[in-house]
This record gives structure tokens, C-alpha cells and sequence, in this order.
């Protein structure tokens, strides 16, 4: 019986016309598997944190583990609860940790291809999403594997409470975020999808989440107030991050009047970059909610992955700081998105977008363009971002005025 099984599941996936584009993302994960499990130590996110909880274990200050263990790591910006999380990885090596945290990150990369799937249909287009999936937006997947950032289970938790949100169990949601947010706190801000519906219940839950949100930082603070103060410390440490490292409006916005600063010789108010990062932020945040106001208009399994995307795509553009790997947020958006933009095949759109960020240098332009090339090079992820918040806006746009699509 059990062989008859087996069989039939080896003929089902020999038969599914995703085949190919599951074996060359297959293909891509396994080179970096490969590559990382040889050199573990290239993992310098999992090995900062690795050593901060060995510290910790010594009686050290984590969050100065770099200073007292005399080591190269990346500051610790993780609260000090989060340390708990990490304790039995120091009970073996180094190396056989992060090779476990490797294959746990395997797993919920298993995970998280299950949830979009159950969402957006991968399978189109004989699986070739899939094997844009590790390239895409400058191979985010790839970053966060190499790195061994905890970026991944932030976005299966973060995808998760997008399931279930689909599935009209909104608290559920509003936890899987709060779980997500006590990771980094940035994906609170999340939470505004339960404002997407214009229901007076939900918007009630999302808050509710959001104090108990501030409830558990709160209680993190009291229980270790020492470590939480030195966790500040690091954060504000950080200042600011330009280039690739954080392709986020914000810092695209002073990377610009910088540069005008330069060529002005330093007349721009210095309150400019607040005042244009406030003008965008609330824009965005006008035409969203002017278009979720629309959504109501349209049957609620699909306004719901439209909600799903214009949330995401708005998060991306106007929070902060963006990584590298945060833009894998996008990744399932992106697909759906392109898919119902009525593109002949959407897969060349997006594969043609790989390219240019493949081909990086621009200088043959000459040097009067300069700042183009340069910003393309370390901002490509955010344009890329810009070009589906407005495809987004003209799908969305589309779909409720015409009639066929209203709930009635």
C-alpha cells in the first residue's frame, strides 16, 4: 500500500508541468547550500549572533560581544528575549549550528514557497516563476541564505498571518505579525491590512494587537533593562546605511540631497529630506487607502490578495530601512501582480527586469547622468518596487470599474 503510494506521488510530480522551473530553482538552492555548508563562517549574521548568546552565557554583555571577544561580528539589533531563541544552537560547535540553522532555513523556505503557492498559483507558466524565485529582486533569497540573517522565518511568519488572513481568521493574522515584529520591529506596521476592509472590528483588533505588541517590548525592557538599553545603543549606532545594504526610500532620498547638496554648495534647508520623505509617505499612503476604499467593490478572495499587495508593496516603499533580503516580502506580489497585468506571458517582464539589474554598469552614459547609473546600481530593488506599486494601483484601478468583478 505504502509502495502503491509513492509511486503515485513520483508519477504526480513527473507529470506536473512545473517540473522544470522547480529543478532549475532547485538546481540554484542547492549551489548555495553547497557553497555556504563548506564555509560556514560566511554566515556572518548567525555568527554574530552566535557569539552575543555566548557571551551572554559567560555573563558578557551581548550587545558588546564584538568589543570584548575581540571578533569582527555585526552589532547585535535582536531585543534581549530573543536570545532565549538562540540558546540551544551554542550547546553544540559553530559549525554543526549553523549547519542546523542552514537546514531549518531550508525548511521554511519549503514553507514559505508552500504559502505563495496556496496563494498565487506558481505553477503557471510551466514553473518558471519558480526559478525567478532565488534571482529575484537582486536574489534576496540567495542574501539572506548567505548572510544567515533570520529574514526567512520573519517572512513565514509574516506569510502565514497572510494565509490566514485570506481565510478570514484575523486574529491569527494579527499574532503571526506580532511574533514577526518581536523579531524587528518594523513589520508591525503590518498591521495596517486589518484597516484594508474598512470594518470597524478589524480596525479595533489591529490596535488591540499593537498595544499588545508595546506590552511585550515593554516587558522586555523591565525584565532586562540593561541589555535593552545597550540594544538601543546599537540601533542608534547603526545611523545611517546607504547603498544596497538599505535600498530604502528614505535613504534614497538623502543619497539625493547630498548629491544636490554638492552641486548647490549646501543652500538646501536641512529639514528637505524630512519634508520629501513626509510629502511620499503620505501620498503613498493616500492612494492606498483610496484604492482599498475601491476593493470593496470587487469579491473578496481576490480584493483580499489585492489587499495582500498593495500592503506589502506599500511597507516596502516607505519604511526606513529595507535590506537586501526584506525585499523577498515582494516576491509573491510581484507574480501576482504581473500575472493579471494581461501581459501575453508575465514571466518576460520580469525576467527582462533581472537583466537590468544583471547588466550594472551604466557609465558608458558619460558622466553628466552620473547619478543615474549610481542610483540604479544601489537602488534597484526600490525601483523595481516603485514600477508594482504603480502597475498595482493600475490593476487594481482596472478591475473595479469594470462590472463583471464587483460583488454586487
Amino acid at each position: 500500500m505504502g509502495s502503491v503510494k509513492i509511486k503515485d506521488l513520483i508519477k504526480s510530480c513527473l507529470e506536473c508541468k512545473a517540473l522544470p522551473g522547480m529543478l532549475v530553482m532547485a538546481v540554484i538552492f542547492v549551489m548555495g547550500v553547497l557553497s555556504t555548508c563548506l564555509h560556514p563562517l560566511e554566515e556572518a549574521d548567525f555568527l554574530g549572533l552566535y557569539m552575543a548568546v555566548v557571551a551572554f552565557k559567560q555573563g558578557l554583555n551581548p550587545y558588546h560581544a564584538a568589543a570584548v571577544l575581540h571578533l569582527k561580528l555585526y552589532p547585535l539589533l535582536y531585543l534581549p528575549y530573543a536570545l532565549y531563541l538562540f540558546y540551544p544552537f551554542t550547546w553544540l560547535g559553530y559549525a554543526l549550528a549553523a549547519r542546523i540553522f542552514l537546514t531549518l532555513k531550508l525548511m521554511a523556505i519549503v514553507g514559505l514557497l508552500s504559502l505563495w503557492h496556496r496563494l498565487v498559483n506558481l505553477n503557471q507558466y510551466r514553473g518558471l516563476f519558480y526559478a525567478v524565485v532565488p534571482l529575484a529582486f537582486g536574489g534576496g533569497l540567495l542574501w539572506d541564505w548567505r548572510l544567515g540573517n533570520v529574514s526567512i522565518f520573519e517572512q513565514l511568519l509574516i506569510w502565514l498571518g497572510f494565509y490566514f488572513y485570506c481565510k478570514g481568521r484575523n486574529t491569527v493574522f494579527g499574532v503571526a505579525i506580532i511574533l514577526a515584529a518581536s523579531l524587528k520591529f518594523v513589520p508591525i506596521l503590518l498591521l495596517g491590512l486589518l484597516a484594508a476592509r474598512w470594518r470597524k472590528k478589524e480596525l479595533w483588533l489591529g490596535a488591540l494587537c499593537f498595544v499588545l505588541f508595546l506590552v511585550l517590548v515593554a516587558a522586555g525592557a523591565a525584565a532586562w533593562p540593561d541589555l535593552t538599553g545597550s540594544f538601543w545603543e546599537n540601533l542608534h549606532g547603526l545611523r545611517r546605511e546607504t547603498g544596497e545594504g538599505n535600498a530604502a526610500s528614505w535613504e534614497f532620498i538623502n543619497d539625493v540631497t547630498d548629491w544636490l547638496l554638492l552641486k548647490t554648495g549646501g543652500r538646501l534647508p536641512a529639514l528637505a529630506p524630512f519634508v520629501i520623505y513626509a510629502v511620499l509617505v503620505g501620498g503613498i499612503l493616500a492612494v492606498t487607502g483610496a484604492l482599498f476604499w475601491r476593493l470593496r467593490q470587487m469579491e473578496q478572495k481576490r480584493a483580499d490578495l489585492w489587499r495582500i499587495c498593495l500592503t506589502c508593496l506599500a511597507y516596502a516603499l516607505i519604511v526606513p530601512r529595507m535590506k537586501g533580503y526584506s525585499y523577498i516580502i515582494l516576491i509573491a506580489p510581484a507574480f501576482f501582480i504581473l500575472n493579471s497585468s494581461r501581459w501575453v506571458n508575465p514571466v518576460l517582464p520580469f525576467y527582462g527586469l533581472l537583466v537590468l539589474f544583471t547588466f550594472r554598469s551604466f557609465q558608458f552614459l558619460g558622466p553628466n547622468l552620473e547619478p543615474f547609473y549610481c542610483f540604479q546600481n544601489v537602488y534597484y530593488c526600490l525601483w523595481l518596487a516603485c514600477v508594482l506599486f504603480a502597475l498595482c494601483c493600475r490593476c487594481i484601478w482596472r478591475e473595479t470599474a469594470s462590472p463583471t468583478n464587483r460583488s454586487g
